[in-house]
């Protein structure tokens, strides 16, 4: 494959940049330099500068997912000594062997089918200046970085974006490039609930590019794939400069691995996977994510979330107790109406900024009832919540099912300030019609589409 050499001079100096121990602790062996010849470098440095509203260092942390990467595309990569092992042996085996699965389909090792082939040093390459540019949008701001990341790069400067898009040798790999930044995010929040699979219908194309051969590397699947090892890299890096985590869980990996696997399944199955046709995906994903056990699934993965972020970790056996009060609570909320929900909440395919909220929800009901009650209420709650968003916007996504939308939620007003927020979850307890008319109030909706 033609590329130019700029590509491989960047990775050459982002793979220097790796993980090593100081003392039982987990340091980085260097910060990114940027180099002023790589493309908008002084965007670069000055990302490499910037301090997140969390006052974290993104060039650390962008230093922390590029070494992320390197280990993960290292030769000698084992997931146990990766993933933070949970307390349950079964599911870590299970974790580990996905890993082992998803590694070898996407690269190409050993005898697995490969996805990528001969395509491998270059995926690799792709992967680490991917992550060297990936919150390149925190410069302007923490919400909406991902999209306003792609938009100052590609949209503002006509330079700009030649000098990035100079990278790549066809206009397939720029797509691919760009399809990988705007949506690494969102597989990302396939792992706390807030996204379902249709949020990525838009990584395929309405018409693919015919200025190059196929490529196994423009499929669908491959940038897919791109997106799951990225996500893993980038909540690693997270953690692993916390002593008391110290990395990605296999609880957390399990996730984003079962994810891909999903989507693995439906693209192996077609015998034209690098022409996919837009609309059987969005068909399938739709189909997938209105299915009565991923809605169970995805919220089960909110209150999770919360729950991790809360207590500081979750065991397998906590998430299936969630998992098993979700049931019962939907079943016992909607009735013979579940099916329809399911179809519904499907097509609010983002809830975007709600984990502030649930975060501060589940912190309120562990606070105000003992440990199982307040995970069973957090449960009741959060269905309450999305059953009242479904029945006051639900006939939006009820149109002819060629063109009906899919809708983004956006819940960042309920902790805007913070203050809003307490007195919600405070209501929730003693008035839940009231609050649940205030979060009404406070939500907006839009079309979603890239």
């Amino acid at each position: 494959m033609a590329k130019d050499m700029m590509l491989t001079r960047i990775s050459s100096r982002l793979s220097n940049v790796t993980w090593q121990k100081d003392n039982g602790n987990t340091v980085l062996s260097q910060m990114i330099k940027i180099d002023n010849t790589w493309p908008i470098s002084a965007d670069l440095k000055r990302m490499m500068r910037t301090i997140d509203s969390q006052k974290r260092s993104v060039g650390q942390h962008t230093s922390a997912v590029v070494a992320s990467v390197n280990q993960l595309l290292s030769e000698s990569f084992v997931p146990v000594q990766f993933f933070i092992q949970s307390d349950n042996e079964n599911y870590d085996n299970t974790t580990y062997e996905l890993a082992f699965s998803a590694r070898n389909k996407c690269w190409g090792q050993l005898t697995s089918p490969s996805i990528f082939g001969t395509y491998k040093k270059f995926a690799e390459e792709f992967l680490r200046v991917a992550a060297l540019y990936h919150d390149i949008g925190k410069t302007m701001s923490d919400d909406h970085h991902v999209s306003r990341g792609v938009h100052l790069m590609r949209d503002v400067n006509g330079n700009n974006r030649q000098a990035v898009e100079a990278l790549f040798s066809n206009v397939g790999d720029r797509r691919c490039f760009w399809n990988v930044l705007r949506h690494h995010d969102i597989f990302g929040t396939l792992c706390t609930g807030e996204a379902s699979y249709p949020a990525l219908v838009d990584m395929v194309a309405w018409y693919p590019s015919k200025d190059v051969a196929p490529s196994p590397f423009h499929s669908p699947l491959a940038q897919i794939s791109l997106l799951l090892w990225l996500n893993i890299a980038d909540v690693n890096a997270s953690l692993a400069v916390i002593p008391a985590v110290r990395g990605i869980s296999t609880v957390e990996a399990g996730r984003y691995l079962s994810d891909w696997n999903h989507f693995y399944g439906h693209f192996s199955e077609e015998r034209q996977p690098l022409t996919t046709n837009r609309e059987d995906f969005k068909r399938w994903a739709l189909q997938r994510a209105a299915t009565a056990e991923m809605t169970i699934q995805r919220i089960t993965r909110i209150v999770a979330s919360c729950y991790k972020r809360i207590v500081g970790s979750i065991s397998p056996e906590i998430e299936a107790q969630i998992a098993t009060l979700m049931e019962e609570e939907l079943q016992a909320l909607h009735g013979p109406r579940f099916e329809r929900f399911c179809y519904r909440f499907a097509r609010f395919c983002k809830i975007d900024y709600g984990l502030r909220f649930f975060y501060k929800l589940m912190d309120y009901a562990r606070k105000t009832h003992p440990a199982d009650e307040g995970i069973s209420r957090m449960v009741s709650w959060t269905c309450l919540i999305l059953q009242r968003l479904i029945d006051e916007y639900g006939h939006l996504v009820e149109q002819d099912e060629r063109s009906v939308p899919r809708i983004g939620v956006d819940l960042s007003k309920l902790m805007q300030p913070e203050q809003t927020g307490q007195a919600i979850c405070e209501s929730m307890e003693t008035n839940q019609a009231g609050a649940l008319w205030w979060i009404v109030d406070e939500v907006g909706i839009w079309l979603y589409g890239y």
